[in-house]
This record gives C-alpha cells, structure tokens and sequence, in this order.
C-alpha cells in the first residue's frame, strides 16, 4: 500500500511537465502530417487521374463501331477459296484469296462506297459469291453473283457483278441454295404483305446462274 502511494504521487509530480510539453508535441506531428499530405496529393492526382474522378477511361467510338479490318470469312465448298469482307474505300466490301495465299494477297469482288455488303453465299459448286445489293439505299435489293476467279474489268477495280433479278421496288433474298443442284438459287420476295402474288411466283420458282 505505501509503494501504492508513493508511486502515485510521482506520477502527480511527472504529470505536469508532461502536459506542458503535450501540446508541442500535437503541433509537430500535425506539421508532419500537413507535408506529407501536400507532397503526396500531387503524385497521386498525376499518377491516377481516372481515379480521382470515379470515372473510367473513355473507349474510343473507332471500337466500337469502326469497320473491321477482316470479318466473315467463309471457306468455298471446293476448299480453293476464302472470302471474307474488308472495307474498301471507308466501306465494307467482299474480297476474295486463295486459301494458301496471304490475306494480303486478296483481290476486291465488290466496290461498293455507298453502303456496305452485310453478308454473301458462296454457290453450291463454288463457281459465284452471292450477295444481296440496292440502289443507293432504296432498301430494294437485287441478288448479285461474281466469278472469284475473273479479273478485274477494264477500268475497275473487281469484276463485274450480274444482277441475276433485275426488279424494281421489291426486296429480294436469297431463300435457299438446294444441295441437288448447284445452278439453282431459290429467292423471296420480303414485300409479300404489300405483293402476295408477286411471293408466291417468286417462292415457287429457281433462278438459274449458269
């Protein structure tokens, strides 16, 4: 008990100084922590911009929605061929290569500028690469057929293409292409609701491509 007492008045006796030198001591370390802070904001709003604001980087719209360097690639059925499409002139076109040789190598089928080819067909007998095309934007598309192995007509860029339709203000697909006969393309008239007679015949009909 008097070792009790004897320490607690030397604690009394200590207590004094030691909050006089407290305050001094809550001064210095909150200096240190004011630089330190000022030196550290700087370094971390260069090094993580993004974070500051709670935002991610912006993805450039060229991704997204830019053409694609190659897309659609299809084997021809003799296995010879690889057609793909690749933009010609800022728009999306069919190429055409050999399936040994480099995508460098390929050669233009379509030269279309105004609106790009969405999709193609290779032939049953790999002769022709199909494809659908309309005026300008009419929304009435023809079916078109192309040689891959014809050089490019004079003063063009890709061989001619044959429209094998030829109709006006009816959009044309390609329906089917029959196993059983490599010169056939069975099409249909999409406008069957405004033309049912004009479906009909052109359901129940194939068009030859020889």
């Amino acid at each position: 008990m008097k070792h009790f007492v004897e320490t607690r008045e030397a604690n009394l006796r200590i207590l004094p100084r030691t909050l006089k030198l407290l305050p001094m001591q809550i001064k210095k370390t909150s200096l240190g922590l004011t630089l330190a802070a000022l030196t550290l904001c700087p370094l971390m709003a260069q090094k993580k911009p993004a974070a500051a604001t709670g935002l991610p980087p912006i993805i450039d719209r060229e991704l997204l929605f830019g053409n694609p360097e190659i897309a659609g690639a299809q084997l021809s059925p003799d296995g010879k061929y690889i057609a793909f499409q690749k933009p010609y002139k800022d728009t999306r076109n069919v190429w055409v290569k050999k399936a040994a040789e480099p995508f460098s190598a390929a050669r233009l089928l379509t030269t279309e500028t105004k609106r790009p080819i969405d999709g193609f067909f290779w032939s049953r007998d790999s002769k022709y690469v199909l494809f659908v095309k309309d005026n300008d934007g009419d929304e009435n598309f023809n079916i078109f057929a192309v040689d891959p192995a014809a050089p490019a007509a004079a003063g063009a860029d890709a061989p001619a293409a044959r429209d094998l339709t030829g109709v006006k203000g009816i959009q044309i697909q390609i329906y089917s292409l029959p196993k059983n006969d490599p010169d056939v393309v069975q099409i249909e008239d999409l406008h069957r609701r405004e033309n049912p007679a004009a479906q009909e015949h052109r359901e129940n009909r194939g068009l030859g491509i020889r």
